[in-house]
């Protein structure tokens, strides 16, 4: 639950639309990564919202002396001062979104995620970002950090919350965009493996040691002192870790009005970034000036680092530092043993290890602390850990102001939180780095094609945007090869949809964009359709009760995607979007598969379909119209198709089934039919199925529909969808 009061005389809408927001195509084109420096890693993110950067948010935890969250504050009992100067407070909220863990799926051991997605319920949730720092986390405690983090989203994150991954290094596979499914951030983080170098130490001493081994000399046989010869590349690395944190912050400045959390589970960068906000000052910025940087490649990165704290604090994001590396103090190779005897200056014994970790440890508390967040360094057990960054993100205020001096400098400003209370800490961002006059200009989303002006900012949200309600389904079929075809069924709430009357009919339409975009984040396909609705009375009111569906389609090749989905209705120009998380199987290659399924209902004809797309292909396969309704009265009938392909050469038979099954796990309805690889007499190796099932006699609840397909040449060979929906009298 949150509860706003906004600045006098001004909405929360106008509010948003004031403050300066950059969004990329989504969290997942971070991992299309350019080296520190170059021109592509200097580019702008792909859409521009235009607001006025002089408003200030800031989250605030208020805490007692046992760390108990403090409630019932007002917005007199609060003072912000921006360099030392008061400032009045504009706006003040107490979000309390509940400290509820994740709550229980349909079928503990196997969850059945939903298959439609809405934004009929604005997000009101825990926003949480997972960065997975592979560059900065030794390959032998890979293991360590995916149950880590896996305990973190198994354990943490709610039913009304969101969440995503992303890696450093760039990796598409160890990447999701924010979703809810927490089986496909699992999928995720099961897919890191750690890369990190070996310590600066270590180095050292393999170039010491290497003529033992191999008779050439190195620089320390040569009259020179041994080599950190991983040097440059480590500072690459640990650059190429902030430039993402940096352009993940900018991302995530176009979510307002709440805390978001970036969990970091990196054992550290071996880099010396300072502290980037002691002793900065209004009148000259100095912590930023070139004169404050170290020489040379060390100040390049102090400069990212400065330029990634100040992008999260400037975007309310707080850095969760959680070091997998936990209570082993050794690290490194157990191979590689301290030179008896070496000259201390070499920097080969025992204290230099301990400052390599030292070094490791500093950064990412710095990050942390820094952005308002706290690290877990020297632990085995993060549980309390994680429960704090549960709290931290669940129960705060939210406190807004214009600065008195109204600057767009470029400069930070200090921010001091204080509450007229005694006994009670604040925990509140440090300061912002205010944006200079001229700062994001306005750019279009790359990639896409005819899709109006108005479609494309609500399409580059991070989040789905309310307003135009909206629930999408999609489902891949086989299609022409390499390409699947994707059915995407969406439907549009009629109580937002607005009609002009003319000579006794009700004029009105709907445009509505898909874009489709990879782990990457690249726009692979996108479609743009508007539909005319010119509409008698009896269909007029039909519209408004039931709202109007529309079945459209595109071609997909093989992979991950995110479909972003919206709509603007005509008339009112109100708009809307939803995401849907799609994996596209590879039909021809894998031995058994299966298409998504669509279903419909004994009901589904109440809501008027837009004719076109793919609406009369499906007529031979369902019953009705495909439906994006999940909860279904006790007297329906639920219609169901699917595609199942099988490239299995010898002959064989397929067994399929349907079944329901209860919230505890019970089956209540079943099915089974045997298919026979001779029906595949054209070679094509892809048949549908299709099917009823009764729900009369089932008790109002939770259920979940799987249809599974398995081969009789090897019971391991199988295939299975699932759908969960809801039974109401």
């Amino acid at each position: 639950m949150t509860r706003h009061a906004s600045p006098p005389g001004r909405s929360p809408t106008s509010r948003v639309a004031r403050i300066a927001l950059l969004v990329g195509a989504g969290l997942a084109a971070l991992q299309a990564q350019a080296p520190p420096g170059g021109a592509q890693d200097r580019q702008a993110p792909a859409v521009t919202f235009r607001v006025d950067i002089n408003f200030v948010e800031i989250p605030a935890v208020v805490v007692d002396r046992q760390g108990r969250f403090v409630e019932g504050l007002r917005q007199e009992d609060f003072e912000i001062f921006e360099d030392r100067k008061p400032q009045a407070i504009a706006a003040f909220s107490v979000v309390e979104k509940g400290t509820d863990r994740a709550g229980a799926r349909l079928f503990l051991k196997q969850a059945a995620e939903p298959d439609v997605q809405t934004n009929a319920v604005p997000f009101d949730g825990r926003l949480y970002v997972l960065l997975m720092d592979d560059l900065h986390v030794e390959a032998s405690n890979s293991a360590r950090t995916r149950q880590f983090a896996r305990t973190f989203v198994e354990s943490q994150i709610g039913e009304g919350d969101l969440a995503a991954v992303v890696s450093t290094s760039g990796r598409p596979d160890v990447s999701q965009d924010l979703t809810s499914n927490r089986g496909l951030l699992l999928a995720a983080i099961d897919r890191f493996m750690g890369r990190a170098l070996q310590s600066a130490t270590l180095t050292r001493i393999d170039d010491f040691n290497r003529p033992l081994r191999t008779g050439r000399a190195t620089s320390s046989r040569g009259g020179g002192p041994p080599k950190d010869t991983a040097a440059d590349e480590r500072a690459y690395n640990a650059r190429l870790t902030l430039g993402t944190i940096r352009r993940l912050s900018e991302s995530l400045a176009a979510i307002r009005g709440r805390r978001k959390a970036v969990v970091m589970f990196s054992e550290g960068m071996d880099a010396a970034i300072g502290n980037v906000t002691a002793g900065a000052t209004q009148t000259d910025g100095a912590i930023f000036n070139a004169s404050n940087l170290l020489p040379g490649a060390a100040g390049e990165t102090q400069r990212d680092a400065r330029d990634a704290i100040s992008a999260a604090i400037r975007a309310n994001v707080s850095i969760y530092g959680i070091s997998p590396r936990g209570l082993d103090l050794e690290g490194g190779r157990a191979d590689v043993a301290v030179p008896v005897g070496a000259d201390p200056d070499l920097k080969m014994d025992v204290s230099s290890m301990e400052l390599d970790r030292t070094r490791l440890s500093d950064s990412l508390f710095r990050l942390s602390s820094e952005t308002g967040g706290f690290a877990a360094i020297n632990t085995n057990d993060f549980s309390l850990a994680f429960d704090r960054i549960r709290e931290d993100n669940s129960r705060y205020y939210l406190l807004g102001y214009y600065p008195a001096d109204n600057a767009r400098d470029g400069k930070f400003h200090t921010l001091d939180v204080r509450v007229r209370r005694p006994d009670v800490s604040v925990r509140a961002r440090v300061g912002y780095l205010a944006l200079k006059k001229g700062a994001a200009p306005a750019v279009t989303t790359a990639g896409t094609k005819n899709i109006p002006p108005s479609l494309q900012e609500v399409l580059s949200s991070p989040l789905p945007v309310p307003g135009l309600r909206l629930t999408a389904s999609a489902a891949a079929f086989s299609g022409t090869a390499p390409n699947a075809l994707v059915t995407v069924v969406l439907q549009a709430d009629g109580r937002d949809l607005q009609f002009k009357q003319t000579a006794g009919r009700y004029e009105g339409g709907l445009s509505i964009s898909v874009i489709a975009t990879d782990a990457g984040g690249r726009v692979r396909n996108s479609l743009t359709r508007k539909l005319t609705m010119p509409l008698r009375p009896e269909s007029y009111e039909q519209v408004k009760t039931s709202g109007i569906r529309a079945v459209e389609s595109l071609e997909l090749p093989p992979g991950r995607y995110r479909l972003r989905i919206a709509a603007e209705d005509v008339n009112s120009l109100r708009v809307g979007s939803v995401h849907y998380d799609l994996e596209v199987p590879d039909f021809g290659s894998l031995p058994l598969s299966m298409s998504g399924l669509l279903l419909t209902s004994s009901l589904a004809g109440v809501v008027p379909t837009a004719p076109g797309g793919q609406l009369e292909k499906l007529r031979a396969f369902l019953p009705g119209p495909p439906s994006v309704a999940r909860v279904f009265r006790t007297g329906e009938v639920l219609g169901l198709t699917a595609e199942i392909c099988d490239r299995q050469s010898a002959a064989h038979t397929v067994d399929i089934s349907t079944t329901v099954r209860s919230l505890d796990g019970r089956e209540v309805y079943r099915a089974e039919e045997q298919r026979s690889s001779a029906e595949f007499a054209s070679n094509t190796g892809v048949f549908r199925y299709s099917g009823l099932v009764p729900l009369k006699g089932l008790a109002p609840g939770l259920y979940a529909l799987t249809v599974e397909a398995r081969s009789r040449l090897d019971r391991e060979v199988s295939a299975r969808r699932d759908a969960p929906f809801e039974i109401v009298r």
